[in-house]
C-alpha cells in the first residue's frame, strides 16, 4: 500500500494510525478506530465481520518518505481493499494497493481516492509475476515446469491460453520447449 497526495497536516495522523495497530487485538477494531477514534473495541468480532477491512490480520512494515507513506507486508488471504478505501476517504489522499497471492493465483493493483476505487487491474499471479517482477525468471520457471512434466496433460491450445500474457519472443521460446518436451509439432 502506497499513500500519496495527502495534506501535509494529515501525514503524521496517517503515520500514527499505522503505528497504533499494535495497540489493538483485532484488525477490525483498528480499522474501526478511524471512524470512531474514541472507541478501541467497536463491537464483537465474529466470522461475519472479521474481514471487514479486508483481512483478519496484517503484518506490515512502515516506510515514510518525503512525499509518500509505504506499507509492505502480509495479510490473511485477501488484500486490504476496504481499508485502502477507508484511508483514502478519511485522509483525503490517494492510496495505491498492490497485492499478490501465488497460492490462490491472483494479483492486482487498485487505486483509491475519496473512498472510491478509481482504477483496478487484475491478474493471475503468474501474469503479475511476469509483468511486474522478473519476466526472465518467470519464463525459465515455465520451461522448468515443462521439463518436469507439469503440463503433460494439457493440449497445445490450453497451454498457449495459459501463457497468453507473454510477449511474442517469450511465448515462442516456451512454445518450442512445449513441443520438444511433449513431442508435439507446432
Amino acid at each position: 500500500m502506497s499513500i500519496t497526495q495527502y495534506k501535509e497536516d494529515d501525514k503524521q495522523k496517517i503515520i500514527d494510525f499505522f503505528k497504533s495497530y499494535e495497540n489493538y487485538d483485532y484488525l477490525t477494531h483498528w480499522g474501526d478506530s478511524l471512524l470512531k477514534p474514541e472507541d478501541r473495541t467497536v463491537g464483537e468480532i465474529t466470522y461475519d465481520n472479521c474481514y471487514k477491512w479486508g483481512s483478519r490480520w496484517w503484518d506490515f512494515d512502515l516506510d515514510v518518505g518525503d512525499n509518500y507513506i509505504q506499507i509492505d507486508g502480509d495479510s490473511a488471504w485477501s488484500p486490504m481493499c476496504e481499508l485502502a478505501s477507508l484511508i483514502s476517504e478519511v485522509f483525503d489522499c490517494h492510496v495505491n494497493l498492490d497485492y499478490s497471492e501465488p497460492g490462490m493465483d491472483f494479483a492486482g493493483i487498485e487505486d483509491y481516492k475519496d473512498g472510491a476505487m478509481i482504477d483496478i487491474q487484475e491478474f493471475t499471479y503468474r501474469e503479475y509475476e511476469y509483468k511486474f517482477m522478473d519476466s526472465h525468471y518467470h519464463v525459465q520457471k515455465i520451461i522448468e515446469d515443462l521439463r518436469d512434466g507439469c503440463y503433460e496433460s494439457e493440449t497445445l491450445d490450453d497451454f498457449l491460453n495459459s501463457i497468453s500474457y507473454l510477449n511474442k519472443s517469450d511465448k515462442d521460446e516456451v512454445q518450442k520447449e512445449f513441443a520438444k518436451q511433449l513431442k508435439i509439432n507446432t
